[in-house]
C-alpha cells in the first residue's frame, strides 16, 4: 500500500527497526495521554478478508495515540 499510495519501497524488516527506534517516542505519548485531564477515545472498526480488525486511537487537546 505504501508503494502504490506514496511510492515508498519498505521491508518487513525496515518497519520493524523504524517501530523499535519510534518506541520510546510512543511510550512517551502513552504517559503524556494518560496525564491528561480529558481524553477523547475513537475505535474504528473494518473487515479484512473477512474478519473484523480494531484500531483504537486517544486524544487530548494536544496529541493523539
Amino acid at each position: 500500500m505504501l508503494e502504490q499510495a506514496f511510492g515508498l519501497r519498505v521491508s518487513r524488516a525496515g518497519l520493524a527497526r523504524v517501530a523499535q527506534k519510534a518506541e520510546p517516542t510512543y511510550e512517551a505519548l502513552v504517559e503524556q495521554i494518560r496525564a491528561s485531564p480529558s481524553v477523547t477515545p475513537d475505535e474504528t472498526g473494518w473487515k479484512v478478508g473477512g474478519k473484523l480488525w480494531r484500531m483504537w486511537a486517544f486524544s487530548s487537546s494536544q496529541i493523539t495515540v
